[in-house]
């Protein structure tokens, strides 16, 4: 455990310039509720300029290899977003890092596979009602011999739905997903969040910026994903991730944690434990 907080303080190090003393819970000059929260796994609809770190501790997941028994891995992932100026049109990339691999039975840490989403269109993108769909592709970038990556290309379609009321917020993510190289098999991946924050004073639409030392967000994700066809088509998990979201508006730094528990009797670990901390900067700042 200690070698995998040593590997991730390193990770979120590295990129010191992506992490500014000002943290918008959206990004400034967006005109979108406050109640409108960044989930722990599933997507919020807003296109924006983003920068998060992501650190998941995954307990008991089964070995790939005959004769290992369940391990605990880590798994970091940078998350780079870019939005145009009317948060209409944005692009997407997930880098990730983890002991997930393995080499002559002994953890490694190493890249997994690339996730790109290079188009990315709001179609309706008012402060409360956003609906955004997305294109996705999963490159083979993580070594399949050490067990760091699938070894198919994956190409998928998102459909974001984000509704807010007040300081309430649902979001609805619907991911089906086909591999083009290696085994083929499909796969739909889907998900709902429900968040209340406790921002004082919304009449209407909650602020984007509440007048109020710090604001908390309770929320709870029910993430589900289906096998449709390949090796993997008769399994389906299910499960529930309970979380919180804290944001200090007058710094603007917020920070999220949560634990993910299967439902199911198919699950790919016991739990997982969420922790993130993102920053929504304008990347035109750099030009």
């Amino acid at each position: 455990m200690q070698s995998a907080i040593r590997s991730t303080w390193l990770w979120f190090m590295l990129p010191t310039w992506l992490w500014p003393s000002v943290l918008w819970a959206h990004q400034e000059g967006a005109h979108f509720s406050g109640a409108i929260v960044e989930p722990l796994e599933l997507h919020h609809a807003h296109v924006e300029d983003e920068q998060r770190l992501n650190i998941a501790f995954r307990d008991n997941v089964p070995a790939h290899e005959e004769g290992e028994g369940p391990r605990d891995v880590f798994v970091n992932s940078l998350e780079l977003a870019w939005a145009t100026r009317d948060f209409r049109w944005g692009a997407e990339v997930f880098i990730p890092f983890s002991n997930v691999g393995r080499d002559d039975g002994q953890a490694v840490y190493t890249l997994g596979d690339l996730d790109i989403e290079p188009i990315k269109y709001a179609w309706i993108n008012t402060p409360e009602t956003i609906v955004t769909t997305a294109l996705g592709v999963t490159l083979p970038t993580g070594s399949e011999r050490k067990e760091a990556g699938e070894g198919d290309t994956v190409v998928d379609a998102h459909l974001f739905v984000d509704q807010a009321y007040r300081n309430w917020y649902l979001g609805v993510n619907v991911v089906p997903s086909v591999a083009v190289g290696g085994d083929t098999q499909s796969r739909l991946e889907w998900g709902a969040i429900l968040a209340y924050s406790f921002i004082r004073g919304t009449e209407r639409v909650a602020p984007a910026k509440p007048a109020q030392s710090w604001v908390l967000a309770p929320s709870v994700e029910l993430i589900g994903d289906t096998g449709l066809g390949g090796k993997e088509s008769d399994v389906d998990v299910f499960s529930l991730l309970p979380g919180l979201n804290l944001w200090h508006p007058k710094s603007e730094w917020s920070f999220r944690i949560g634990v993910k528990l299967p439902i199911t009797e198919d699950k790919e670990e016991t739990k997982t434990i969420f922790f993130q901390v993102g920053t929504h900067w304008d990347w035109g700042k750099l030009f």
